[in-house]
């Protein structure tokens, strides 16, 4: 004998908007690649601002005394 289902049986998985879990896992290596690009792009266009070098790049643990500057006292004009 056959059952009779009156109406669809279904679930509705996880989701933000058009956006699942499995969405979200088969993009992330994308995202991280993009993500980092973008990123080193953003670190390499602020080099030369003075802001942004005294603010966050002479602040890096052990790359931060690339942008101190040193002026020897007999340089100064003081």
């Amino acid at each position: 004998m056959v059952a009779y289902v009156s109406r669809l049986s279904s679930k509705t998985a996880l989701h933000f908007g058009r956006i699942t879990l499995g969405n979200l896992t088969s993009y992330a290596p994308n995202l991280m690649f993009w993500g980092s690009a973008s990123t080193f792009g953003l670190f390499v266009f602020t080099d030369g601002w003075p802001t942004f070098r005294d603010a966050f790049y002479s602040k890096i643990p052990y790359f931060g005394d690339h942008w101190v500057t040193v002026v020897a006292p007999e340089d100064s004009p003081q």
